[in-house]
């Protein structure tokens, strides 16, 4: 029997649910088949109606948490795209049939220690069936991987390939305000609970845990940071811990494939031994940053402290659960990245800067169009495409496993848009928001 190309396990939550919807309407969508998973046959059968999918899109019936269930179905496909989180709790056994089986797979967690459980316990297994498992692959941490490599390859452009970037900071910048979703709520709870080991949630905020090679010490946080070269301050970003680990896994796999190999083309690729990565969350003004932090604080403390956990669960977003559809198609985001270089003699070299814009809700509309494309990337007539490191497989990051393919993707949605080129320090252009 051929096997169906994708499987969107937890299509019936909020995220799995756009995640089908965009795949059930995509352009190519001739080229490709999918089916639907969860554990509802009920639920599917409703999905299935309100989306009107037609009756070669199948409903699979599936225990995230029955490892001989997962086993299963999983190899009956080519891709499983996966929104079933906490995935500490529930995506074990879906990385380990992969890996186990070549099958690709695509999630949209935000959970560092759930990554770096696959690194160790599957990257060997997926390296050897060819399998390319690619977390994060959604709002978390899509904009980070990919604003900071589209950098690092202008400071490749702009000086000939001598340059190696260092210093990378970006700024995120929303229209309005960001709202915690209820799976990301669930993921900071399994964290202060206890439900993730100590002894790896530790490891997992350690600087490069995810990487397989040790990097520069990364640059201390400030209360108030500042994007180089620009006029744009700001404070914490909620999603700065997870998003920084995951650049550093794309550092680390880029920059140990040069040291492994010495190929010409390998060291093109790495970004150099003197880069860092640090991120942050823009606000109007120096006072706007300091409310903004203490906010951010406050919130989580209370999150801490059981008596206000359990009082503010009931009132805060449910996993599964998520924004109006009206409200999809408005908001958006803008991150700025800098990344500074230095020449081989040891002087400054030049400064490149990338913006990436997003139009819509990022954490879950946006997100269904990231994960999406990354999935169809992997696809038999696609997959010819990503890069060299992509097609060996193994645990990987969105860039390190699709490259420049990626941004292509994204751009042609027409959600997407990117710019990247050389900034001049004495410009007071620079200096204006974006």
């Amino acid at each position: 029997m051929s096997k169906t190309d994708i499987l969107i396990l937890g299509a019936t939550g909020y995220t799995g649910r756009l995640i089908a919807e965009y795949i059930a309407n995509h352009p190519q969508r001739s080229s490709f088949t999918f089916a639907i998973g969860g554990r509802s046959k009920e639920r599917m059968e409703a999905l299935a109606s309100k989306l009107s999918l037609g009756k070669d899109v199948q409903p699979v019936q599936v225990d995230a948490m029955n490892r001989e269930d997962i086993k299963r179905v999983v190899k009956d496909f080519r891709i499983i795209i996966s929104t079933v989180g906490p995935f500490w709790r529930y995506g074990k056994y879906i990385v380990e049939a992969c890996a186990e089986n070549g099958v690709h797979y695509v999630d949209t967690t935000g959970e560092p220690w759930f990554i770096r459980q696959c690194i160790v316990e599957y990257d060997v297994d997926a390296r050897k069936t060819k399998a390319i498992i690619i977390p994060a692959a959604g709002f978390d941490s899509v904009p980070s991987d990919l604003s900071s490599y589209l950098s690092v390859r202008t400071i490749k452009r702009i000086t000939g390939g001598m340059g190696t970037a260092s210093s990378s900071t970006s700024a995120f910048e929303f229209p309005g305000s960001l709202s915690p979703s209820g799976g990301s709520l669930m993921t900071m709870i399994d964290a202060i609970t206890g439900n993730v080991p100590a002894g790896l949630l530790k490891q997992s905020f350690k600087a490069y845990s995810l990487s397989p090679i040790m990097g520069m010490r990364p640059p201390k946080r400030t209360f108030i940071q500042r994007l180089p070269y620009t006029s744009i301050i700001g404070g914490r970003f909620v999603m700065s811990n997870m998003n920084t680990h995951l650049v550093q896994r794309t550092w680390g796999l880029y920059q140990m494939r040069a040291q492994i190999t010495n190929a010409p083309q390998d060291i093109a690729n790495a970004y150099g031994d003197k880069f860092t990565y640090t991120e942050f969350q823009a606000t109007r003004t120096t006072i706007g940053a300091v409310i903004h932090n203490l906010k951010l604080m406050i919130a989580v403390l209370g999150l801490w402290i059981t008596p206000i956990r359990f009082i503010a669960l009931k009132f805060l977003p449910k996993a599964g659960t998520g924004p109006k559809e009206e409200d999809l198609k408005k908001g958006g985001f803008t991150v700025t990245n800098v990344t500074s270089s230095v020449l081989p003699s040891g002087a400054p070299g030049k400064i490149a800067k990338t913006v990436m814009k997003g139009e819509g809700e990022p954490g879950y509309f946006l997100t269904s169009f990231m994960t999406a494309e990354i999935a169809l990337a992997l696809l038999p007539a696609n997959i010819d495409r990503i890069t060299e490191m992509g097609k060996e497989g193994g645990v990987l990051t969105p860039m390190a496993a699709i490259g420049d393919v990626l941004v292509e993707r994204l751009e042609a949605t027409g959600k997407f848009s990117f710019q990247s080129d050389e900034l001049e320090a004495g410009n007071p252009e620079n200096r204006k928001n974006v």
